[in-house]
């Protein structure tokens, strides 16, 4: 029986996925551009590159593909926190709090969205609404305040 272009794409996620659990991450980065050469709109893939990219530093790629996947799925939850925990990190607070709220509006009962939402909005000083929209503000502020004393 031949083998469909899903099956090789199957076969190959999991083989990037192995190589990501051995931590072969350039093995894993070069399968999953392969898949990405294959099928451009293979969101897994896509999303994965996006967290090679942004483990590795590499943050405008690692926007890149996020955006990538939220073009294709603008619903993934997962893809808007984790856009918004990279722009935070360089200090694109307003589109940090943006991604950070679709992804609460997406998963309202997601502790790590409503905490992901809680520090972008103290990183804002909007200490109001980040006690009344983040929820886990009061925690946000503690471990600041622990890991500043450190």
């Amino acid at each position: 029986m031949a083998s469909t272009a899903s099956d090789t794409i199957a076969a190959q996620l999991a083989q990037a996925q192995q190589h990501y659990q051995a931590g072969n991450l350039l093995e894993a980065e070069a399968t999953y551009r392969q898949i990405v050469q294959q099928d451009p709109r293979q969101v897994e893939a896509l999303f994965w590159l996006a967290l090679l990219a942004d483990q590795a530093g590499r943050t405008q790629g690692s926007v890149n593909y996020y955006q990538q996947v939220l073009a294709i799925q603008p619903n993934s939850a997962e893809a808007h926190g984790n856009l918004g925990s990279v722009l935070l990190r360089v200090g694109k607070v307003e589109e940090a709090i943006a991604h950070h709220r679709r992804a609460l509006a997406l998963m309202p009962d997601n502790a790590k969205a409503r905490y992901n939402l809680a520090i972008a909005l103290y990183e804002q000083k909007q200490d109001q609404e980040a006690i009344a929209g983040g929820g886990d503000y009061l925690l946000v502020r503690a471990a600041l305040s622990i890991s500043s004393s450190d």
